[in-house]
């Protein structure tokens, strides 16, 4: 049976069951297990209690450039001597950590080890003819060239680079000097669908027609995902609409650390105005049992206002439940969404699209089953299967 170690990419620490890169890797790691592969995660002191893998728990720097940058090296080499035998395969998910993590394992076994990377974000913002615009999220005092320096060697060391988009695949490339290099390295590689009917035992709740139609926004508040504009976006279309919709604010970071609060102070600033308008209901859903039956009561789920999504794992969740997803007609959302009529360019469309969704509830049902019905491309089986091949290929020419 092979062993692969694979190193999460954590950014909610405190609230491990809604971050999505651990979603993402328990889902991942459960199916891989299922075709034979013994998993070891490598994650944050308190992942073993949640995590069905074997672990080795590290502690895990709050800021998110000490956790792109550090790690304490000699515990986690101290854990590896400790495992009954070597890691095989090597699943790196924080590329900017990819050939330290590379070196310490291949000397660990005494070989190199195959490695996957898989890229969950990358922080350029846009790429066009040589000029590279980086993610302002990850540019404080200039570091997002840094970061970025690092996840193409990443790229270059892994025997599989892995990322859910053509949109992804294709902004990498564009933003590189060398595209060619890394071209055939890349392979498209969607997260795993993980929440849905198999996810959710409860009987399904009728709707009421008498009560209001209920909108979801499942996603972090940061400044960066354009909570903002959304919000400013939501006070106009209650004034069109008034009394006929609620929103769900879902709360995935939970409660931030201190030192996460002082670095990053969009989302308090967000949660403070969302909780003063009255259509607006904010709930944490600190586990997926909970998270699951906000899904099932949620007839419109909205996207994020970002531009340069690789993913989005939230709206894969509603669609899953068959609610119709009104998304940005920007970066990933339209190959993952894929229904033209449900994408929107700007604030008019957003509003108009919106309010037709909200009066018709024949539109939401027929737009809410083609969402369900797409899902199903994204089965964890499926995705496991196709890492499980890239990886064994890996194995074989290593």
């Amino acid at each position: 049976m092979p062993t692969l170690l694979s190193y999460l990419n954590v950014s909610n620490a405190s609230n491990l069951q809604a971050d999505s890169g651990f979603v993402f890797q328990e889902s991942l790691l459960a199916e891989l297990r299922e075709l034979g592969w013994d998993t070891v995660l490598v994650g944050p002191p308190g992942i073993g209690a949640v995590s069905a893998s074997r672990t080795i728990e590290i502690p895990v720097p709050q800021s998110k450039y000490g956790v792109r940058y550090g790690m304490p090296w000699d515990t986690l080499d101290a854990e590896l001597a400790a495992l009954p035998s070597a890691p095989d395969a090597l699943l790196v998910n924080q590329p900017e950590l990819a050939v330290p993590l590379l070196a310490l394992v291949s000397r660990a076994a005494g070989h190199r080890v195959p490695m996957g990377v898989y890229f969950h974000y990358v922080p350029v913002q846009a790429a066009s003819d040589g000029v590279v615009t980086f993610d302002p999220s990850l540019d404080d005092d200039g570091l997002a060239a840094s970061i970025w320096t690092r996840q193409v060697e990443a790229a270059c060391f892994a025997d599989v680079a892995m990322i859910g988009s053509t949109y992804g695949r294709d902004l990498f490339l564009a933003a590189t000097t060398e595209p060619w290099r890394l071209a055939d390295r890349f392979a498209i590689v969607p997260p795993p669908r993980t929440a849905g009917d198999e996810h959710h035992t409860e009987p399904a709740v009728p709707a009421d027609p008498d009560e209001p139609v209920t909108l979801l926004y499942n996603h972090r508040l940061y400044a960066h995902y354009g909570t903002a504009e959304l919000t400013d976006r939501l006070e106009a279309l209650a004034a069109r609409r008034p009394g006929a919709f609620r929103v769900v604010v879902t709360n995935p970071t939970g409660e931030r650390s201190a030192e996460r609060r002082r670095l990053d102070p969009s989302i308090d600033r967000a949660l403070d105005r969302l909780r003063t308008l009255p259509f607006v209901e904010v709930v944490t859903a600190a586990d997926r049992a909970t998270y699951e039956r906000v899904l099932a009561r949620t007839d419109i789920a909205l996207g994020p206002l970002r531009e340069n999504a690789l993913w989005n794992m939230a709206i894969v969740d509603a669609m899953a439940h068959g609610a119709p997803v009104v998304a940005y007609d920007r970066g990933a959302f339209p190959e993952i969404v894929g229904d033209p009529s449900m994408l929107h360019g700007g604030r008019d469309e957003f509003l108009d699209l919106l309010a037709a969704l909200i009066d018709d509830p024949d539109l939401r049902r027929a737009a809410g089953a083609r969402a369900r019905a797409r899902t199903r491309e994204w089965e964890p089986a499926r995705i496991a299967r196709q890492v499980a091949e890239l990886l064994s290929g890996s194995r074989h020419r290593a």
